[in-house]
């Protein structure tokens, strides 16, 4: 006595129609057919260079902008706790952009000049830029020439002597002499 499966009675007819093409040796081909090219497809994305290395050079981009704001807001920390009268003090520090790398590239111009008779010379630039890529422990990189730094969108500074209107000024005035940004992208506020 074998037991009927739930499922057993339910036909689809697309499913005959794929059993109908698989029997007998066109059958076996497409199968053979289907399963080197997916074996093809597999070998081949290991070949192919992932997209993800832009991913993670925004990463490294964004890390160095978060680390970038840390380091500025430790020491302006430190230097406003030192102003006499400013007390403690709690500084953030918000970046334009993120840092921004210039590469060095290998230039190259061409130039080819036509001499015709009765017609005037032609000249033809051909200009190539290509980045200068180095082959470093990790792989293959491309060559930083310049890093730029973000500008300094604005600075809050919490003190306990941001109260007092002497105090404001001395802080605001460093802040803005080590920043090299003006007075109206400072905000200090006292601490409550």
């Amino acid at each position: 006595m074998s037991k009927k499966m739930p499922w057993s009675g339910f036909k689809l007819p697309q499913m005959d129609k794929i059993r109908e093409m698989l029997k007998g040796e066109k059958g076996r081909r497409l199968i053979l057919i289907l399963g080197f090219a997916g074996i093809a497809l597999i070998f081949l994305s290991t070949l192919i260079p992932s997209c993800g290395k832009k991913d993670d050079t925004e990463a490294k981009q964004t890390t160095d902008s978060y680390d970038l704001e840390q380091r500025l807001e430790e020491r302006l920390g430190d230097i406003v706790s030192s102003i006499s009268g400013a007390g403690d003090a709690q500084v953030m520090v918000t970046l334009e952009t993120g840092i921004k790398y210039i590469y060095a590239t290998d230039n190259s111009i061409e130039t080819q000049t036509q001499n015709d008779p009765g017609k005037s010379a032609n000249e033809k630039y051909k200009e190539q830029r290509e980045i200068v890529v180095v082959d470093s422990g990790s792989g293959k990189q491309a060559l930083v020439s310049t890093e730029m730094q973000p500008a300094v969108k604005g600075v809050i500074i919490v003190c306990s002597g941001g109260s007092v209107a002497s105090v404001k000024e001395r802080v605001t005035r460093a802040v803005t002499t080590a920043l090299d940004i003006p007075s109206s992208r400072v905000c200090v506020v006292p601490s409550g």
